[in-house]
């Protein structure tokens, strides 16, 4: 694909920090998964939200090769480098189920306005093929914010308990998939799981 116009290298470059991001993202998701083996839930869905962030990675390495460009080595390194550093500090935390839902929570959402950004840009630009995977990614992003929104009541009671309150079982085990929020998101398209 010609690279051309400016508003076409700005695709390009927002292709390539936000496949920075995705990869640290990986990392960080990969050690997060790592540490929930205790509550089988969530981690089946940490487990498949790693492969969709692999999916996410390879297409916006498809969508850089199909702009004749690839993932720069130096962001990539920094982006492991860190992804390991945040997981490395959420398995030190004492709190770390309530603090790993949250920072996977606002990671979400940081990766979902890159993609509509890039959705966009890629529509601008007339390029459907990047414009069809970008959108897919944000889909599979918000999917996964509203999985972890209707979990946020359980991480704060559980770390609640864990801080030695006691917290009704019924409130340990609450989920927001009746909230006005959870309903936005339905409204909004994105399937719950």
């Amino acid at each position: 694909m010609a690279n051309d116009s400016p508003l076409q290298e700005k695709l390009i470059g927002v292709l390539a920090e936000t496949h920075a991001m995705a990869v640290h993202f990986r990392e960080a998701l990969s050690i997060h998964h790592g540490l929930s083996g205790w509550n089988p839930e969530v981690e089946e869905r940490l487990e498949r939200h790693l492969a969709e962030t692999d999916e996410q990675i390879a297409r916006l390495e498809r969508c850089l090769a199909a702009h004749d460009r690839e993932p720069s080595t130096l962001r990539r390194m920094l982006g492991n480098a860190l992804g390991m550093l945040q997981g490395f500090a959420d398995a030190y935390r004492e709190d770390t189920y309530e603090h790993m839902m949250t920072a996977n929570y606002v990671a979400k959402h940081l990766a979902i306005a890159n993609y509509v950004m890039l959705r966009d840009l890629a529509r601008a630009v007339g390029d459907d093929a990047t414009r069809a995977a970008m959108e897919s990614s944000m889909m599979e992003e918000m999917a996964m914010a509203r999985w972890l929104f209707e979990r946020l009541p359980q991480a704060s009671f559980v770390s609640a308990r864990h801080e030695g309150f006691e917290v009704p079982e019924d409130l340990v085990d609450s989920t927001l998939r009746g909230d006005r929020w959870s309903l936005e998101f339905s409204r909004a398209g994105v399937p719950a799981d």
